[in-house]
């Protein structure tokens, strides 16, 4: 259990924190939990935030909505690029894999100071770089800590 300060804010500098949100009354307002590069700010929600100890953080909202402000610029948020196994060979054995890749990157990314996160979502946030990530079972089983 975390128990926060009058302020509302809390800053894991690495691990792993599985955290509930309970709604509140609006005069206690929004939690923020302070990353290195994001400001994250909660309302009633269940999320997982894994901070390796080179400051890259991974983020899981299995429940609720949050709100995720670069602390300095913008994030490139890259979408998910899926690309047909077949095409990815052919242009691999083409010598052309690296260059495909690359521009179809460009297509796939954004720039935006902020962001907000919808149930089943995940992250992972590198610098001003965000990715999309894919729950795994792992991941899952820890959200169970909170039914204990």
């Amino acid at each position: 259990m975390v128990t926060f300060s009058e302020n509302n804010k809390y800053s894991p500098e690495s691990g792993k924190v599985v955290f509930s949100i309970k709604k509140r009354g609006a005069e206690t307002g929004t939690v923020i939990v302070g990353l290195k590069t994001a400001v994250i700010g909660v309302k009633g929600t269940e999320f997982l935030i894994d901070i390796a100890e080179d400051g890259k953080a991974k983020v899981y909202l299995k429940d609720g909505e949050i709100s995720v402000d670069s602390v300095e610029g913008e994030f490139r948020k890259h979408g998910k690029v899926v690309m047909d196994e077949y095409e990815a060979y052919v242009r691999k054995m083409m010598g052309e894999y690296d260059k495909y890749v690359a521009e179809l990157q460009k297509q796939y990314t954004e720039y935006v100071k902020t962001f907000t996160m919808k149930p089943g979502q995940a992250i992972s946030i590198d610098g001003q770089d965000v990715n999309t990530l894919d729950f795994d079972e792992k991941t899952l089983k820890e959200f169970e800590l909170l039914d204990m």
